[in-house]
């Protein structure tokens, strides 16, 4: 399935004694999303039968939740957070609420022991589940039809589950990629510092359309790094290509092909990153973060921020500095 709206809903049902870890784990892909879009691309509720189920089993609660009954009436993706004894939770309401999700397309999951719930709703079908493995027996006997996966996260037709643990970023982050390009999906997994990132930032992939530093060739990898190193002095093309003992016409040539912008394009692209970065995450002054990024007057700078982000440096700090849940859509 693949979700093709441009705001993504997702309703998050906890039941009492809930994991905490899988349920935030598998949200965090979608709140990087939104960080790195710098837009509320996917939002999400927090739904419980009452406010007593939304204690977890570490002893954490959480506060901002929906009743059930108050839920807005479709959502994109439902994902049901279990834990302990998921057969005791198996309400009623809750089954026909997820029925209901079905029914109006939703995709529908269960994450630690969400499966259960599944099962118990009807909605598994020819699909394989995943849950944790000490609940595989319990699982089997009471839905004896059913095949279980073995592997730490499942996502099929319209369905996902996953294990526990680490695995829930996992599956957050399958199912971020069927409404995301691999260049953002690559991006996420790093800003998550996911096992699988490639340890290098990916480079901004916006006006200049670049490619992830992996696959370049060494000369352009090395290009990249002095450009890196020379944010706050920058040091002229040519010297570059001196540097690297290629002519600047090579240099020219090589950005375009591989990274579909010049030198120029590129090197302003990462100073305007590493400055968006410092906007966002510090009160340094607007003048301050454009020295330490090479920028020879805070006007100039300004201009090319507003060009490459649409907004200015201040309005981009104070739309930073709250949260995207609460942001106006």
């Amino acid at each position: 399935m693949v979700i093709a709206s441009p705001s993504i809903s997702l309703a998050m049902l906890i039941l009492p004694n809930f994991n905490m870890m899988v349920t935030t784990g598998f949200l965090d892909p979608f709140r990087a999303a939104n960080y790195l879009h710098g837009a509320r691309r996917y939002h999400w509720d927090y739904l419980a039968l009452g406010p007593s189920h939304c204690a977890a089993s570490n002893g954490m609660v959480l506060t901002d939740i929906q009743a059930l009954n108050t839920a807005r009436s479709q959502y994109d993706i439902v994902s049901v957070s279990a834990s302990w004894t998921p057969d005791a939770f198996a309400d009623r309401t809750i089954l026909a609420w997820l029925r209901t999700q079905d029914r109006k397309g939703a995709m529908i999951g269960g994450i630690d022991t969400g499966a259960f719930i599944l099962g118990y709703a009807g909605l598994i079908g020819h699909y394989q589940p995943v849950m944790h493995f000490e609940h595989h027996a319990s699982f089997a006997e009471t839905f004896p039809e059913a095949t279980i996966s073995h592997s730490s996260f499942s996502l099929g037709n319209r369905r996902f589950s996953c294990g526990g643990g680490i695995s829930a970023v996992d599956l957050g982050l399958a199912i971020l990629a069927q409404t995301e390009d691999p260049d953002m999906i690559a991006q996420v997994t790093r800003y998550l510092y996911h096992s699988q990132a490639n340890p290098s930032p990916l480079l901004n992939h916006g006006r200049a359309g670049l490619s992830p530093e992996d696959s370049l060739p060494q000369k352009l990898k090395k290009a990249l790094l002095l450009m890196k190193a020379h944010i706050e002095e920058p040091i002229s093309i040519p010297d570059i290509a001196r540097q690297l003992g290629i002519s600047q016409r090579q240099l020219e040539r090589d950005f375009r092909q591989h990274l579909m912008a010049t030198p120029k394009e590129v090197y302003l692209q990462l100073r305007l990153k590493q400055a968006q970065m410092m906007i966002r995450q510090t009160d340094l002054s607007i003048l301050e973060i454009a020295v330490a990024n090479g920028f020879s007057s805070q006007e100039h700078f300004s201009r090319l921020y507003k060009r490459s982000y649409n907004k200015t440096p201040s309005d981009d700090r104070l739309d930073a500095r709250i949260p995207f849940q609460f942001r106006a859509v």
